[in-house]
């Protein structure tokens, strides 16, 4: 959405919020009220009437125990239904405005407001502000004032001093929000340049860790060992998002495969002289920046063989040409390359992958078959 909006020359401001003891400060009459109006009723609203009401805690230390208290408010963190019922509690924020894209998942609420000039952007930023503190009023919830922060994103080089001299601020309850570059969202840090750099230099520390790690420990440790530790703590990292981090530059990615490489040359016990291509051909994997092809392109077969089971966000990216005119043309069954302008983006990227593969990869329908078919073809790239 970002990239898209800055491909159009308009500016994107994100309202990153954080909730005070979120989970802890949930009302149990609201709760409940919202229960009922989303269909909870009868003997299944009393179930969690009792769940919730007149339950009692105490703090247990060294054998001391507290005084017994009434649980007034907060939903059970560790459990399976608390998450599920702040999840209900918090669903109705979204309705708190309309002057601005909220996305939310679990305590994480973000906002990204889109306009045209920057006073418009600020004016806008904080009539969103107001309503979104009006509704944790209502709500009994607060804003951590401190730990809320926003984001710029610009379509082109603007001068930063430019926002302080035009007197630009986001505020909430007259507090002045921090603006910062970068941001770490649901996992992933989100820089204000979108070129993935701190995201890639935080994974790439993450391997030099690693790497220190297994040089002095290898000795002691099997090669299954390594390999169970090399997909668990460093596969499972690198592929995360990889369909967003890994359109950054070759240059920014670079650091990250050396360092790969070289724990890749740790744990298998190669040299400097053995060529790469062993190394992951050995643990059947690939390099960061083919990772992302292949990744991309199994999100493409998805869409096309199993699009039911792709959320509506992600199917919406991608388009077929009969679905934009109604021409009889030769190519009316293809992907509809969208969005030229913004050549990043995957609703451009993932079309233009798919259509230079060969035909025999492209019409198997077996999820297994394709990716190893792609793997196959990919790792000549190595």
């Amino acid at each position: 959405m970002i990239e898209t909006e800055l491909a159009s020359k308009k500016y994107v401001l994100g309202l990153f919020l954080d909730l005070k003891k979120a989970f802890d400060t949930v009302d149990f009459n609201i709760l409940i009220y919202k229960l009922n109006h989303y269909g909870i009723r009868g003997h299944v609203l009393n179930w969690f009437k009792s769940y919730l009401l007149n339950r009692k805690q105490f703090t247990h230390v060294n054998g001391i125990s507290s005084t017994n208290l009434e649980t007034k408010c907060g939903v059970p963190q560790g459990s399976v239904l608390g998450p599920l019922l702040f999840l209900i509690y918090i669903n109705d924020i979204s309705l708190a405005t309309r002057l601005g894209r909220i996305s939310l998942f679990a305590d994480d609420t973000n906002i990204f407001i889109v306009a045209s000039d920057l006073t418009t952007l600020f004016s806008l930023a904080n009539l969103i502000a107001d309503d979104i503190l009006k509704w944790t009023i209502c709500n009994k919830l607060s804003i951590n004032l401190e730990k809320t922060n926003y984001m710029l994103f610009k379509p082109n080089k603007l001068i930063d001093n430019v926002i302080e001299n035009m007197s630009l601020s986001c505020r909430i309850n007259d507090h002045k929000l921090t603006r910062v570059k970068f941001v770490k969202y649901l996992g992933v840090w989100l820089d204000d340049q979108l070129n993935w750099s701190i995201h890639i230099e935080n994974l790439t520390k993450k391997v030099r860790s690693l790497t220190g790690i297994l040089f002095r420990k290898k000795y002691v440790l099997g090669t299954q060992c390594r390999r169970k530790l090399y997909f668990s703590l460093i596969y499972s990292s690198l592929i995360y998002c990889i369909e967003i981090y890994g359109s950054a530059k070759r240059k920014l990615l670079n650091p990250l495969i050396i360092k790969c490489n070289s724990l890749l040359r740790i744990i298998q016990d190669k040299t400097r002289f053995d060529h790469v291509k062993d190394l992951y051909i050995n643990y059947n994997t690939l390099p960061v920046h083919l990772l992302y092809k292949l990744f991309i392109l199994k999100l493409m077969h998805r869409f096309i063989y199993c699009r039911q089971s792709l959320p509506t966000v992600i199917s919406k990216l991608f388009c077929s040409n009969d679905e934009v005119h109604f021409f009889n043309t030769r190519f009316k069954h293809q992907f509809n390359l969208n969005n030229v302008n913004n050549s990043k983006s995957i609703s451009f990227i993932g079309p233009s992958m798919w259509l230079k593969l060969p035909n025999d990869i492209k019409y198997c329908s077996s999820t297994s078959g394709f990716l190893r078919l792609c793997k196959s073809l990919i790792s000549l790239e190595i």
